[in-house]
């Protein structure tokens, strides 16, 4: 119970941190306004979190039934998948909003499972 509530104390962490990086990172590094900055970081955040919880779960009670520890084994290999995903979402050259979009998307889509 100790590595599940530590766990959700740093995901709510790292969430909260890319909630309010997404915005102005998208502002000062790939020059969008206010209004399309926050409608990226909008699908970001917001739009994908819900396809990766309904998938994650999904994925998640079909792990269980194969393995006893599937849930959590699903969980560690989807966040360790997110880190490069995030990585390469940073590294997209000025002005790829819709590549930075889709890989931080799926990195959160990832996070959320």
């Amino acid at each position: 119970m100790i590595w599940i509530i530590l766990s959700g104390a740093v995901h709510n962490f790292n969430m909260y941190a890319i909630g309010a990086f997404i915005t102005p990172y998208l502002m000062r590094y790939h020059g969008l306004d206010i209004q399309q900055a926050n409608f990226v970081s909008m699908l970001v955040y917001g739009v994908m979190g819900a396809p990766g919880l309904l998938i994650g779960g999904l994925i998640g009670d079909w792990a269980m039934k194969r393995r006893r520890d599937g849930r959590m084994l699903l969980g560690a290999g989807a966040i360790l998948l997110s880190v490069p995903t995030v990585y390469l979402a940073l590294s997209t050259p000025k002005g790829s909003t819709t590549l930075f979009l889709i890989l931080m998307g799926a990195a959160c889509a990832l996070m959320y499972f």
